[in-house]
């Protein structure tokens, strides 16, 4: 049977670049290219993805929550992320949500169709870097985000995009009130006062970028 494939990335570049690679790295595949979790979701339960390739945005950190909803309704579909720039932290919350590959640069095409292939078969992939990273628990457990939960992560990843308290609620179909309580926990667990001190944090440990 065709290998049944899912790519999904908002970016139009990535999509078509992704879709033309795996019809050639498996040229009887099935392909279905998504440009929104919405539609990733929807098409999920009647296509049955077996390999489910994602470009994120944001360093990996908007993808969790999509990772983590992947996986409860199609256990059995592999996980292949690509983040550039994705920390040791998030990387690890990704894998713990189900990815089976990570991708935190893309230095060839060599390399990504490798992933693909490793993915497809069932096997984990992680490029060297990040692996050494991972590799070293005392780096991880140094971290002072490591204490954060899956949920407080994702809502940490929305609060760094500049996205207020109600529209995250609606984006993690949670109450104003139980974002609002996630945003203190993440505040008291890392010891600071607010967001600006919060956003120095992230930049200082690599979890987003200084502009």
């Amino acid at each position: 049977m065709p290998l049944r494939v899912l790519v999904i990335s908002s970016n139009l570049i990535w999509r078509s670049g992704l879709d033309q690679l795996i019809r050639e790295v498996f040229p009887d595949s099935n392909v279905l290219v998504c440009a929104s979790r919405r539609e990733c979701l929807n098409g999920l339960s009647e296509f049955k993805p077996e390999l489910i390739t994602i470009r994120c945005s944001n360093k990996g950190l908007s993808c969790l929550e999509l990772v983590q909803r992947i996986s409860a309704m199609q256990s059995r579909s592999r996980i292949l992320i690509i983040g550039e720039g994705m920390d040791v932290v998030t990387a690890g919350k990704l894998r713990d949500a189900g990815a089976l590959g990570l991708l935190s640069m893309v230095e060839d095409i060599t390399q990504l169709r490798e992933a693909m292939q490793a993915v497809a078969r069932g096997r984990p992939y992680t490029d060297s870097g990040m692996a050494i990273l991972l590799a070293e628990s005392s780096c991880h457990s140094r971290t002072p985000f490591a204490p954060l939960t899956q949920r407080e992560y994702q809502v940490l990843g929305l609060i760094l995009e500049g996205k207020p308290t109600e529209q995250i609620a609606g984006l993690l179909n949670m109450s104003g009130k139980t974002a609002a309580n996630h945003h203190c926990a993440i505040l008291r667990k890392l010891g600071i006062p607010n967001n600006v001190e919060l956003t120095k944090l992230a930049i200082r440990h690599h979890i987003i970028a200084a502009e």
